[in-house]
C-alpha cells in the first residue's frame, strides 16, 4: 500500500505533472481539505484515494515518482515527457533490457475508465504494430504496468513540424515538398492496409537530422477490418487540418480525407499558418464552407503552381480532390522543379461549400444551428438597445423643446 503521508506540495506537483490528477479534481480535494479544517484535516494523498479520484495503482505510481523521481513502465525507465496527445502521454524512455531509447506512449489516467478510449488505445498498438515504413514510426510492444496501458515505439531524435515552422516562420517550398512526399508516401501504404489515418498535422510529423520524415500517432485511426469505434456525438481528429466530412461526423471516410488533412498541413509549412482560424467551431465551419485563403497572402514569393495543388487537395468535395496516390506524388515533383502541375485549377465557387445536407440529422447541425440562433438573439439584442436609445434622445429633446 503506498505511502499517503506524501507531502501536499510533493503529491500536487508530481500528480499534476504526470497527468494523474486534473486541475479540477486537485481544486475539488483542496476544497474537502479545507471544509475538515486544520486539526482534522487529511493529507491531498489519502482524500484524492478515499473519493476515488485516485485509484491505489495510481498512488503507487505517484508515490514512486515522489520517493525516486523516476517513473517506470514494465521493463521501461521514463527519462523526460515528450508530449502529449489525444489519448496519452509521450515520454523518453530507456528499455532496460536492451538500453536503448524508445518513445514510451501511455494512456492518459482520465481515459482509463473510459472503454472506448481503452480500445481506440489499444487499437493504435495493435494497428501500427503491424506496419513496416521507412517513413512511419515503429510500435514495438504494448503492455499493462501500474494501472496503466502503455506501448513502445521507436524513439525518432528530430524536431516535429509544427515546431519547424515555429522557429523559421515557414519552410522552404523545396523542404516542404519533400517532407509532403514523404509523408505521402506513408500514406500511400497505410490506404493499402485499408486504413484512413485521420488526424495528418504537423505536430504529428518528425523529421530527423538527415531529413527524413517519420509519421506517428494512429489514436484516430480508421481501420476497416476492425471492430467499430467512435460516437457519433462528436468528431475525432485535429480542427485546423480536418476534412470538411470529418468535420461534419461522416464515418465512411476514406483515404481523400487525409489528402485533404495533408493539404492543410502543406498550407501550413509554406505559410506558417493553419487555412483557418478563430474558435473550433468556427474553425469546422470554415473546413465545412469557406473558401481557402490564397497561401500567396501570407507568403507572396510562393508560386501559383503550388496554389493549384493545395486547392486540388484541399477541394470541399472528395469528388474533386486527387484520386490516385501518383497523381498528387506527380504534381507535387513539378511543382518543387518549377513547373505547372499536370492537374487543372478547380473551377471558382465549384468547391468552396460541402453538402451540408450529409449531416443535416448530425448532432454537430444542431450545435451550429443554436449557436446560429445564439447569434441572432444576439443581433436582435443590439438592434433593441438601439431602438430604446433612440426612443430615449427623442422623448428628452421632445421635453426639453416643450420647456
Amino acid at each position: 500500500m503506498a505511502d499517503l503521508s506524501l507531502a501536499d506540495e510533493r503529491f500536487e506537483k508530481v500528480a499534476t505533472k504526470q497527468g494523474y490528477l486534473s486541475e479540477e479534481d486537485l481544486g475539488k480535494c483542496k476544497a474537502l481539505k479545507k471544509k475538515t479544517g486544520v486539526y482534522f484535516a487529511k493529507p491531498l494523498a489519502e482524500i484524492a484515494l478515499a473519493e476515488d479520484i485516485l485509484s491505489a495503482q495510481d498512488m503507487d505510481a505517484i508515490v514512486q515518482i515522489a520517493s525516486s523521481d523516476k517513473l517506470t513502465f514494465g521493463g521501461y525507465e521514463v527519462k523526460s515527457i515528450l508530449g502529449e496527445g489525444g489519448l496519452g502521454v509521450v515520454y523518453l524512455a530507456k528499455q532496460v533490457s536492451l538500453q536503448r531509447n524508445v518513445a514510451l506512449k501511455v494512456l492518459h489516467p482520465k481515459w482509463m475508465k473510459d472503454e472506448e478510449f481503452r480500445k481506440r488505445f489499444l487499437l493504435e498498438a495493435r494497428v501500427v504494430g503491424k506496419l513496416s515504413h521507412p517513413n512511419l514510426i515503429q510500435v514495438f510492444d504494448v503492455a499493462f504496468d501500474k494501472g496503466r496501458y502503455f506501448f513502445s515505439m521507436e524513439y525518432v531524435a528530430g524536431p516535429t513540424v509544427d515546431k519547424m515552422t515555429d522557429k523559421k516562420g515557414f519552410l522552404p517550398l523545396a523542404e516542404a515538398i519533400d517532407i509532403a512526399l514523404q509523408t505521402l508516401d506513408a500514406l500511400h501504404y497505410v490506404w493499402e492496409k485499408q486504413m484512413v489515418h485521420r488526424d495528418i498535422k504537423p505536430s504529428n510529423i518528425i523529421v530527423t537530422p538527415q531529413g527524413v520524415a517519420k509519421l506517428g500517432d494512429f489514436g484516430f485511426v480508421k481501420c476497416q477490418a476492425e471492430e467499430k469505434l467512435g460516437s457519433d456525438e462528436f468528431v475525432l481528429g485535429t480542427p485546423d487540418y480536418m476534412s470538411p466530412e470529418q468535420a461534419i461526423g461522416k464515418e465512411d471516410l476514406d483515404y481523400r480525407s487525409d489528402i485533404y488533412s495533408l493539404g492543410a498541413t502543406f498550407y501550413h509549412m509554406i505559410t506558417g499558418s493553419a487555412p483557418y482560424n478563430g474558435s473550433e467551431s468556427m474553425v469546422i465551419r470554415q473546413h465545412i464552407k469557406a473558401s481557402i485563403p490564397s497561401p500567396r497572402a501570407l507568403n507572396p514569393k510562393l508560386p501559383n503552381s503550388v496554389c493549384t495543388v493545395i486547392e486540388k487537395m484541399m477541394a470541399k468535395s472528395p469528388a474533386d480532390r486527387y484520386q490516385q496516390y501518383e497523381e498528387l506524388k506527380r504534381d507535387l515533383n513539378l511543382v518543387k522543379k518549377g513547373a505547372n502541375p499536370e492537374a487543372s485549377p478547380i473551377e471558382v465557387g465549384k468547391s468552396t461549400i460541402a453538402k451540408l445536407e450529409d449531416f443535416r440529422d448530425h448532432p454537430l447541425s444542431r450545435l451550429y444551428e443554436a449557436e446560429l440562433q445564439l447569434k441572432k438573439i444576439k443581433a436582435r439584442e443590439v438592434v433593441y438597445q438601439i431602438v430604446i436609445l433612440v426612443f430615449l434622445f427623442l422623448f428628452t429633446m421632445l421635453f426639453f423643446i416643450r420647456r
